[in-house]
């Protein structure tokens, strides 16, 4: 009841223990915590693992004392939402210093609320999560391998999340580190002894191999992603879809990705067989997800598929051209709808600025007030976006929406003569040198090409023209507005 009172309510303990005097020792006794509830309401039976069986072993009331308070923070952990977690925080720190088990729960806890959060909080939070998984695996023994590979797996999770929160060379670093720790756990996770383990690092490290291959050059990229898709494939060997029906689509949604990835690099009907294939993954994972239960994680396919069925127009003409980007279209917008929770600001304004991309393509179908209306939609798209992915919260959406931006001002600058021509190329060089921030020869050497050479081009263009004293039609226009199409399209 003191422990209880500590936090703000009063705490009843069940226990089970056994007392034993060995001949010529003292008094000794391991207590189990049953369970732990509120006095206003359940908090629910807790779930003992290995770890907190050995942190029972506690001589004296002290002990006791601390092991009740921790369950007063696991029960607030498994109750979930961004108050209760924050508890869970609070309760933890004071004990995680000392205690494997503890940091690994703190670990947890900060990881988890950190999607909740934005900016330096996010980061924060992430960065205590890390530092918690270290010091539970430095405390760690070396008896209970299982317990260490989880350990290592969350790490690697944890480090693939600061990953997406850093820029340049400290991106590749994090997922250099994701990739060992997963490589760590694998080692102790094997597919005879853990299956279901197996299967989850074998995942996680699909995805931080992708993430770390898609900015580079062909050789090495195709290598990378050729790994990725392997540990994938061993994923599946377990989480097929009669056993595992989110796991199976979570992997199906991965291999859709990796194999937009791969198209990138091929031509003609090599690249858009491989589309095909990615289109064929996510509608598998589409048919298994239930919206009503898992709302983020369909908004995330129906993305997906709408990447993918984007690149397909690009491989097209004509009506059937238009046809797919129509169909593009309706699947973002699906995929917006899904994503209008409150509690998925990242992935409906990754969906955002995806649609404006396709928005600015449909518009290069058009002309006159028609190419304008769907230009100014497409603006409307990409600056909502960049509302919540901002350069500190988001550093690659920031820059990717940037770059989308920067060609969509292009295509609207050839709409418009003088000042106001050359104040929208203006603001797409601004958005562009924006973009290069993030994207580095080091980190992005693709995209970071590709932004120097529009730059080039922009630059050359309009400068040429103020020295002529008149504004005239870009006549690299067409070239230039092609080699935007395809830049970006938040992959």
């Amino acid at each position: 009841r003191q422990v209880g009172k500590s936090h703000g309510h009063v705490c009843h303990v069940f226990v089970t223990g056994t007392v034993w005097k060995p001949e010529g020792g003292d008094i000794k006794a391991e207590w189990l915590v049953i369970n732990v509830e509120r006095a206003e309401e359940p908090l629910g039976s807790i779930s003992l693992t290995s770890p907190d069986v050995v942190a029972i072993r506690m001589r004296g009331a002290k002990e006791v004392a601390e092991f009740v308070t921790v369950m007063n923070g696991r029960a607030y952990l498994e109750r979930g939402g961004k108050d209760n977690i924050q508890r869970a925080r609070a309760i933890f720190r004071p004990l995680a210093q000392r205690s494997g088990p503890v940091s690994s729960y703190l670990g947890y806890a900060s990881g988890v609320v950190a999607s909740f959060l934005s900016g330096r909080e996010r980061l924060s939070a992430l960065a205590e999560a890390e530092g918690a998984y270290r010091r539970s695996i430095a405390l760690a023994g070396d008896d209970d391998k299982r317990w260490r590979a989880t350990l290592q797996n969350n790490l690697g999770e944890v480090l693939t999340m600061e990953a997406d929160q850093e820029r340049a060379q400290a991106r590749l670093e994090k997922l250099s580190e994701a990739e060992r720790a997963f490589r760590d756990a694998l080692r102790l996770r094997t597919y005879e002894s853990a299956p279901q383990d197996y299967a989850e690092t074998q995942a996680n490290l699909g995805v931080a191999i992708c993430e770390h291959a898609a900015p580079f050059f062909a050789d090495y990229r195709r290598k990378r992603l050729a790994e990725a898709e392997q540990a994938f494939r061993e994923a599946l060997r377990v989480r097929a879809r009669d056993r595992d029906s989110r796991g199976y689509a979570v992997i199906q949604n991965d291999l859709g990705t990796l194999f937009l990835n791969q198209a990138v690099q091929m031509a003609g009907d090599a690249r858009m067989g491989k589309l095909l294939e990615a289109e064929r993954a996510l509608r598998e994972a589409l048919r298994v997800l239930t919206r009503g239960s898992t709302p983020r994680d369909c908004a995330t396919v129906q993305g997906s598929l709408g990447a993918v069925l984007h690149s397909q127009a690009a491989q097209l003409a004509g009506p059937a051209q238009v046809k797919k980007l129509a169909e593009a279209e309706r699947v973002f917008r699906e995929a917006l709808r899904m994503s209008a929770d409150k509690a998925m600001p990242s992935v409906h304004a990754g969906i955002q600025n995806n649609l404006g991309a396709l928005v600015m393509n449909q518009a290069e179908l058009l002309a006159g007030e028609a190419r304008r209306r769907k230009l100014a939609e497409g603006e409307q798209l990409l600056r909502s976006a960049l509302l919540v992915s901002t350069c500190d919260a988001y550093p690659v959406s920031y820059a990717t929406a940037q770059s989308n931006l920067g060609s969509l001002l292009v295509l609207q600058a050839e709409q418009l003569e003088g000042e106001a021509r050359q104040q929208r190329l203006d603001e797409a060089e601004r958005a562009f040198r924006e973009a290069l921030h993030i994207f580095t020869m080091s980190a992005f050497p693709i995209k970071h090409v590709q932004l120097v050479e529009f730059l080039r081009r922009i630059g050359k263009t309009y400068k040429e023209q103020w020295h002529m004293g008149r504004m005239v039609r870009v006549q690299d226009s067409g070239l230039l507005a092609g080699g935007l199409r395809h830049s970006e399209k938040s992959l």
